[in-house]
C-alpha cells in the first residue's frame, strides 16, 4: 500500500473541477470535489465528514463504494488468490491445533471439554 495516493475531500468551485474528475457534487450551495489528484488552489479540505450534510454525506458513500468495487474488479485476481493463501494457511493452523488438542488430553472431543457437556 505504500506509495498509492490517497484520497482526500475539498470544497471547491465548480470552474476548477478538471475535466479527468469524475467524483464531484455541485449544489446550489456548494460544490465537493473527490480526489486522489492534487486538489484546485483555491480548495479547501473537508477535514469533519461527520459534519456533512446528509445529502453530501450520502453522495461520499456512494463514491466510497463505487470505487471500492472498482479496486475489486481491477485486482480481482490477486485478491482471490490472497484469500486462498490465507485459508490454507488457516486451515493448516487449525488442524496443528487439533491434533495438539487429541495428543494433549489422550484424544477428548475439544468441544466436550470445553463446554463440561457430554
Amino acid at each position: 500500500m505504500a506509495g498509492k495516493k490517497k484520497y482526500g475531500l475539498y470544497v471547491v468551485r465548480p470552474e476548477d473541477i478538471g475535466e479527468e474528475e469524475r467524483h464531484y457534487l455541485i449544489t446550489p450551495d456548494y460544490c465537493l470535489l473527490y480526489t486522489k489528484n492534487k486538489p484546485p488552489q483555491k480548495s479547501a479540505a473537508v477535514t469533519h465528514t461527520d459534519r456533512l450534510p446528509a445529502l453530501a454525506a450520502q453522495w461520499l458513500k456512494e463514491q466510497i463504494e463505487q470505487i471500492r468495487r472498482e479496486y475489486v474488479a481491477e485486482h480481482k485476481t490477486e485478491i482471490l488468490r490472497q484469500a486462498k493463501t490465507f485459508y490454507d494457511a488457516f486451515r493448516k493452523e487449525l488442524e496443528a491445533e487439533r491434533q495438539h488438542l487429541k495428543e494433549g488430553d489422550g484424544g477428548a472431543d475439544p468441544e466436550t471439554e470445553r463446554t463440561g457437556s457430554i
